[in-house]
């Protein structure tokens, strides 16, 4: 069988070069045939095109796409039994914000669950049961220092140290602050004048404000104060002194009062029990 051209005149084409006569008809009258894509092809092309532009969404069972948004009902597991880490994210990048990992959960729930109370080296936690560390006392106590003895302060206006006395059971003068904040003044002097200083504590030790305490003097009753110079630029900010009774003996025993920061925040806190005003002197000045 022959097949003319498209308008029936042009060249004759045998049966051979079109096995079908009636598409051969058809492709001659211009007609082109399509066939309607399966859905397989349109879902290809649907994840092409996804994958592609805009955020990546990978769904349950889908492949774990990187640098895109992935999203999952159910649980993901890696296990992994060998020896070392089961998977690392690292950020080498040096921006403020930089990190390696981000746990977000709602409110009140834990980002993280653990198996092990094994120790993890480096791990710097800010809270420990909703606390900071100031919450804290620090298990190590800081020592006494001894007035008198080398780089620690010195006595002055004649005190000294009477010598440790074991039958009254003391001990020389010294002083040291505890993991709370609060100086303590412990030991006996003898022999100076009243009214000026044994001696100056450093500024770490000092008060805010003046402290007045009641001790044994000689076998009677008498009195010992810590007198900060809230003004003194320069000098060392507080003294310890004797302000009344005998010289011969002083135990200082009950000295004890919060050193200056904490008395400072007590300062410039409000008092409702005076009229909501600022309580004390003003804050010492920052050279001290």
């Amino acid at each position: 069988m022959e097949v003319g051209g498209r308008d029936g005149s042009g060249p004759l084409r045998s049966r051979e070069q079109f096995p079908y006569p009636e598409r051969a008809n058809r492709y001659q009258r211009g007609v082109r045939m399509f066939r309607r894509p399966s859905p397989a092809i349109v879902i290809s092309l649907l994840a092409l095109f996804i994958a592609l532009g805009g955020a990546g969404y990978s769904a349950t069972g889908g492949n774990f796409i990187l640098g895109r948004s992935n999203s999952a009902s159910s649980q993901t597991a890696l296990v992994a039994p060998f020896n070392g880490p089961s998977a690392t994210i690292q950020n080498n990048a040096t921006f403020v914000a930089a990190t390696a990992l981000r746990l977000l959960v709602a409110p009140e729930r834990a980002p993280l669950i653990v198996n092990s109370r094994t120790k993890v080296t480096n791990l710097n936690a800010d809270l420990l049961d909703g606390l900071n560390s100031t919450a804290f006392v620090r298990s190590v106590q800081e020592g006494w220092h001894y007035v008198g003895s080398p780089g620690e302060p010195g006595f002055e206006n004649g005190w000294f140290n009477p010598g440790n006395n074991a039958a009254n059971n003391s001990q020389n003068a010294a002083f040291r602050i505890d993991n709370n904040g609060i100086i303590h003044i412990r030991g006996t002097v003898a022999g100076g004048a009243r009214g000026v200083p044994i001696f100056h504590p450093p500024s770490r030790y000092c008060p805010h404000f003046n402290h007045s305490f009641p001790v044994i003097a000689g076998g009677e009753f008498s009195t010992v104060s810590v007198i900060s110079y809230l003004f003194t630029v320069g000098s060392v900010p507080c003294y310890v002194s004797q302000n009344s009774g005998s010289n011969a003996y002083i135990v200082l025993e009950g000295v004890d009062y919060p050193n200056s920061q904490i008395e400072q925040s007590v300062a410039a806190s409000a008092s409702p029990a005076d009229g909501g005003e600022v309580r004390g002197r003003g804050l010492a000045p920052s050279s001290m």
